[in-house]
């Protein structure tokens, strides 16, 4: 799908664009109210259903966990007979998800990812090297290896699923398929990993998760902050959308997971962030604003050579204006360098 076509309008678009001749192809199926999978669902008719994990997400359409989980479940509504569901081995709706798929279709195939032992796709291994990560996975037995250009364990997760439904699907041998995904990056917005050239000389580590936030990503989001090696770590957050009743007590309940990333220093942006920012330690330095372009000054003049920082928050939250705004600061700082270097060259000459 493109960026994120998933709705009533993205998924009849994306099957109507699909070239003539096509053999495969993925979609993306999103909700934030009930009733919306399921009528998608019977547009694709996939082949292979995969349910990445139950989250809380959207609560504020959906009402709960529990309804968040039924709503996914309706992409089994679509699945052609004789088809793959595959889902989360670790995930507390597993069972409910298996009920459901085996409802809709009855020769379904389940099949599972993750990290414990029995899943179809397994996860034995996961080292990282710098900004990549060399993954080790088990797909229906067959252990396979491959790097990744993103950062902490559910991006190897991640993996686990899109190779068991290449080989279950596809029909691509393991190796193919690791082969072909070895070197992926994630796009704009969703963790990639850049380089910020600042005035002052050195260098600093942006990571851009600004396309989208709620309470489970904004964890696995700080928790591989932690595990990335920094002088310093940075976090600029904002306020996560769609919570519902829960959304004070859901962003305040960040503040371990902040705390435990190891950040010094916190820019939060969002009405919704002020319950974060009042239970955040005073050992850690933070600055709140309304807006997120409020904290591009107070970004630009604390960010120093070696400092690793993480930009995340839902998309309204304005939190990608951020991550735009401090790569053009670092492009106009690589022109200035590069137009004082030729400026050298020619006195010399």
């Amino acid at each position: 799908s493109v960026k994120s076509f998933n709705n009533h309008w993205g998924v009849p678009l994306t099957l109507a664009r699909r070239p003539q001749g096509t053999h495969r192809a993925i979609f993306e199926i999103g909700m934030s109210t009930p009733g919306e999978i399921a009528p998608r669902a019977h547009m694709v008719r996939p082949h292979c259903a995969i349910v990445t994990k139950i989250a809380g997400v959207h609560l504020e359409g959906l009402g709960s966990v529990s309804g968040v989980a039924e709503e996914k479940a309706g992409i089994f509504a679509g699945l052609e007979a004789g088809g793959a569901a595959i889902l989360p081995a670790e995930d507390d709706f597993l069972a409910l998800l298996k009920t459901r798929a085996q409802e809709a279709v009855s020769d379904v195939e389940i099949l599972t990812f993750g990290t414990e032992t029995g899943a179809d796709a397994r996860v034995l291994d996961y080292q990282r090297d710098g900004h990549a990560a060399l993954a080790r996975i088990s797909v229906l037995g067959s252990d396979v290896s491959l790097r990744l250009q993103a950062g902490g364990v559910h991006w190897a997760i991640n993996a686990a699923a899109a190779l068991l439904a290449s080989v279950s699907t596809a029909r691509l041998s393991a190796e193919e398929a690791a082969e072909a995904l070895s070197g992926f990056a994630p796009p704009p917005g969703r963790g990639q990993v850049e380089r910020l050239l600042l005035p002052g000389g050195g260098t600093a580590t942006l990571v851009d998760d600004s396309y989208n936030a709620n309470p489970t990503s904004m964890r696995v989001a700080l928790e591989a902050l932690a595990k990335r090696p920094a002088k310093r770590r940075l976090v600029a957050l904002g306020e996560m959308g769609e919570l519902g009743q829960e959304a004070s007590k859901l962003h305040a309940e960040l503040y371990k997971a902040v705390m435990d990333s190891g950040a010094e220093i916190a820019f939060l942006a969002g009405a919704e962030m002020r319950s974060l920012s009042t239970v955040l330690p005073g050992t850690i330095q933070q600055h709140f604003e309304v807006k997120a372009s409020d904290l591009l000054n107070y970004v630009k003049d604390m960010l120093c050579d070696g400092d690793t920082l993480l930009i995340k928050g839902s998309n309204a939250s304005g939190m990608v204006g951020l991550a735009d705004a401090l790569r053009q600061w670092s492009a106009n700082t690589d022109s200035d360098v590069m137009e004082s270097g030729v400026e050298h060259a020619a006195k010399g000459m």
